[in-house]
């Protein structure tokens, strides 16, 4: 094993020793999914953990049907920092080429942040307008 290879072992046995990264879970409508007054954006919300404390630096990563739709910076929607684990809430500005009463569609949220990407989480919603 070169020097480098051996330097690159280490740090990754140091940070999996530290706690991980961020684990994501549970997301969900938060409270009503849509409101009547824009029934195109969705109040959503997914718990997480972060025994590391890598949250705060994150970037929230945002798709529907697999297709990237927003990268959403993590401070920008947890005032004040993280703590080791809690709930991330956030609107999501649905865009579809057409809509129609009844669609179904999947969302799916990660976190990226400088050491890594989180897991993902997906929820399947449906369109009610």
């Amino acid at each position: 094993m070169t020097p480098m290879r051996g330097l690159v072992a280490a740090m990754a046995l140091m940070l999996s020793a530290c706690g991980g990264g961020v684990t994501l879970e549970n997301l969900r409508c938060d409270g009503a999914c849509q409101q009547v007054a824009d029934p195109l954006t969705m109040a959503l919300a997914v718990d997480y953990t972060d025994a590391a404390g890598l949250l705060a630096d994150g970037t929230l990563e945002l798709t529907v049907d697999d297709a990237a739709l927003a990268s959403v910076a993590v401070a920008s929607i947890v005032p004040g920092g993280s703590s080791d684990s809690g709930t991330l809430r956030f609107a999501l500005p649905l865009r579809f080429r057409s809509v129609q009463n009844g669609r179904t569609f999947e969302v799916g949220v990660s976190v990226s942040t400088p050491q890594g990407t989180s897991n993902r989480v997906t929820e399947r919603f449906v369109v009610s307008l």
